[in-house]
């Protein structure tokens, strides 16, 4: 395909990203909107919607003609065309040869494929895997972590991804504070280093006293009733205990973790990167336009359509 009339989309359930590529590969422009897949309407034609929400984003970017590869929740079960998964290990060749395409007119669509694992426990990942393949990460080893709603780690050797795991930190993170009885003390969500750093290190402490994740979960509210603990600590608590054991359960599943890559915007990463460190972990952070790169390298593989 000829990349001067490029458009990648990452777009996720609750975000829609897209990127306009000049010729090299940069990026020429970007749109950004929170209108993810899950703004689209149930029921009815679905078709009809997505295309509608599509050029309601970048009518004036389609005008030509462009071919617009797509990645994310709008390639899944719940979004536009549902592609199959590519299991692992997975290449960028294997995404670019699992491609389903769709006309709009004078403009192709490109849906990507996820990557997917049966074992030890089925998994599966939609958009994050085109950030893995931006990264730039060379032929060495290397872990990734891409926080979020659903963390993602991913182990990565030779352009490969090998394996990876869903952590449903995020998710979790946000039940307990708003929809639980044990965030309802939390007065406010003011981000406190120390007090974050003090929950990464029960979670990574596998001995303490205070026994496991469910038991001390519990703690949070407990602490704030008997005197001990602050309640605008509650939620700086509660996110480094989530997410000191979500690197304590990484480290159970993929060996002794020595070093990372994070990728993922600054707001995401910023914890991930304390914690990380805390556990003795040498990090180094993606640059933020990983998912552009992604998708301008996997739609240069994708054979002329012309």
């Amino acid at each position: 395909m000829a990349a001067s009339g490029v458009i990648g989309i990452d777009w996720g359930s609750s975000e829609f990203r897209a990127y306009r590529f000049a010729a090299d590969g940069s990026v020429a422009d970007a749109r950004t909107s929170i209108h993810g897949t899950k703004s689209i309407p149930e029921g009815g034609d679905r078709d009809a919607a997505f295309e509608a929400a599509l050029v309601a984003e970048l009518g004036d970017w389609l005008a030509d003609g462009p071919d617009v590869v797509l990645s994310g929740m709008v390639c899944s079960r719940n979004g536009w065309i549902e592609t199959p998964y590519v299991h692992v290990p997975a290449r960028e060749d294997d995404l670019s040869r699992g491609v389903v395409r769709r006309d709009l007119g004078a403009t192709r669509l490109h849906f990507l494929p996820g990557v997917a694992m049966s074992r030890p426990v089925a998994d599966v990942m939609r958009g994050e895997e085109v950030e893995v393949f931006g990264a730039n990460l060379g032929p060495r080893p290397t872990l990734v972590v891409l926080p979020g709603t659903h963390s993602k780690w991913a182990h990565v050797s030779d352009g490969r991804i090998e394996s990876f795991a869903t952590i449903v930190t995020g998710e979790l993170f946000d039940l307990l504070r708003h929809k639980s009885l044990i965030g309802g003390l939390a007065d406010g969500d003011e981000f406190n280093e120390l007090v974050f750093l003090s929950g990464v290190d029960e979670a990574l402490d596998d001995v303490a006293e205070s026994g496991g994740l469910v038991r001390r979960l519990f703690g949070a509210r407990a602490g704030v009733l008997v005197g001990g603990r602050p309640a605008v600590d509650v939620s700086s608590y509660l996110s480094g205990l989530l997410i000191g054991n979500e690197i304590h359960e990484a480290d159970r599943m993929f060996g002794a973790v020595d070093r990372a890559v994070i990728v993922g915007p600054p707001h995401a990463t910023e914890r991930y990167d304390l914690a990380l460190k805390r556990a003795g972990i040498i990090t180094s952070i993606a640059a933020p336009e990983a998912a552009a790169r992604g998708l301008f390298r996997i739609a240069s593989r994708i054979a002329p359509t012309r």
